[in-house]
């Protein structure tokens, strides 16, 4: 697990990791007296060196991390504000994940899934997967020794908790699953590091499919939204129903993994009820026994895209849901959700109408206490297509790739922490500031007292 130390004398937080993977850049930051709000400290970063052959910080070897282990050790203190000041270190096993995708904690473990290199059905490689257990000693897994192919398309998604990692390779498949052709279907390996489950795609059987008479042929697209219901994976892909050579009805699909391995498939056109008739889910999260999935869907004859929810207590049967939320824009997409310490927070970018279309979009996060009643609000003046979002015990932090990162106690009010600040140790054992353009943010995950997250340079 993840241990925090004080030191008392000094007044400042140590992180001592235990288990972590990563594939580009692992970051980390704690506050420095108990988490306190007014005063939040510390923050550290491992990245790796991708478009470098040399690096200007040393790779500490196992006898320099005990300086990391050690409360009377200056190296072993990273100071700063949380989510704003990273230290970064390089690790050149790195050089072989091309990009990462996903962070996550589970097991024990910080872990780090990349996405497909290759172009097209003939060159697709299965995106890597590395851990490590000291936060400078990595490896790879051997994804082939567990039995997963090595042309796998698509990205690949994380889900940890304290007993297992759970791996998602979506593998939705190049143009060879457009039209009629058989559609793809994703892998999962569940596991503790040590013992694992491999579910592959022949485990799901055919889709069992129902268009109800339209004609159209499914074609599946990604895997975003999924998550655990008791010991059961509950997935939510999104689906696609294809005339030949036109385009399609963007829909939702149905998918459980049984403890045992037991997997299924369902499209059904008409099997997710609701007045809306183009739909798309990016997340989901299992709060208070009910499983939520965050929608962006579209109404005909209404301009806008709108914000709703599925909700299910079994992960069958599900109901759809439109939150009232006074004065929301007309175009909400949620991209990312996470429960946190006052309740869920949700964040995607909103645009008003303007002139009969879309005025800028901009950042948006949705707040609820209790998932039922919602409230919205801004940071940011940039659009990004993917704003993402992480928790610990004391904020909130909203982030995306082009190095800014937003921090809110309360879900609502939101505080800007860039410009952020890197460092890297020297050849001279001192901690210098890098450039910030070096760096892009990829994922966070929070701990009691601080953040790790994965980052590309």
């Amino acid at each position: 697990m993840l241990n925090v130390f004080k030191n008392e004398r000094k007044k400042r937080t140590l992180l001592t990791l235990a288990a972590l993977l990563t594939a580009l850049a692992l970051l980390i930051s704690c506050s420095p007296q108990g988490g306190k709000e007014e005063t939040p400290s510390a923050s550290a970063s491992i990245t790796d060196t991708i478009a470098e052959s040399s690096s200007t910080a040393p790779v500490p070897t196992e006898s320099e991390t005990t300086a990391f282990e050690d409360p009377e050790d200056d190296k072993a203190v990273f100071e700063g504000v949380v989510g704003q000041s990273w230290y970064a270190f390089d690790i050149p096993l790195f050089q072989e994940m091309g990009r990462a995708r996903d962070l996550a904690y589970g097991a024990g473990q910080l872990w780090v899934v990349g996405i497909q290199r290759g172009v097209d059905d003939d060159s697709f490689s299965t995106p890597p997967l590395m851990v490590s257990r000291d936060a400078f000693n990595w490896e790879r897994v051997d994804l082939s020794a567990l039995g997963l192919p090595e042309d796998l398309s698509g990205e690949a998604r994380l889900l940890g908790n304290e007993k297992e990692i759970i791996v998602i390779f979506e593998n939705p498949g190049g143009m060879k699953t457009n039209g009629d052709k058989p559609q793809n279907k994703p892998w999962i390996l569940r596991g503790d590091g040590e013992n694992w489950q491999v579910i592959s795609d022949e485990s799901f059987g055919a889709w069992e499919e129902n268009n109800r008479g339209s004609g159209k042929f499914l074609h599946y697209w990604d895997l975003n939204a999924f998550s655990l219901y008791e010991d059961d994976l509950i997935l939510m892909p999104n689906v696609g129903w294809f005339g030949p050579y036109s385009t399609s009805d963007q829909a939702l699909s149905l998918g459980r993994v049984s403890s045992d391995g037991k997997a299924q498939l369902v499209a059904d056109k008409a099997a997710f009820q609701s007045d809306y008739y183009h739909q798309r889910v990016n997340s989901m999260l299992n709060y208070q026994d009910e499983l939520l999935a965050f929608a962006a869907s579209y109404k005909a004859g209404q301009e806008g895209m709108h914000f709703n929810l599925w909700r299910s207590i079994d992960g069958e049967n599900w109901i759809n849901e439109t939150p009232n939320i006074p004065d929301i824009p007309a175009y909400v997409s949620v991209t990312d959700a996470v429960e946190g310490p006052k309740g869920i927070v949700a964040v995607g970018w909103e645009s008003p109408m303007e002139d009969g279309g879309l005025s800028t979009p901009l950042p948006i996060a949705l707040f609820s206490a209790d998932g039922e009643n919602w409230s919205f609000s801004t940071f940011g003046q940039e659009w990004e297509k993917y704003y993402r979002i992480a928790a610990n015990e004391e904020a909130y932090f909203a982030y995306e790739s082009d190095n800014q990162v937003w921090t809110s106690t309360d879900g609502q009010s939101w505080t800007d922490l860039s410009p952020l600040q890197y460092y890297k140790f020297n050849i001279d054992n001192e901690w210098v500031s890098y450039p910030l353009s070096s760096f892009r943010l990829i994922g966070i995950v929070g701990f009691p007292e601080g953040l790790v997250a994965v980052g590309e340079k």
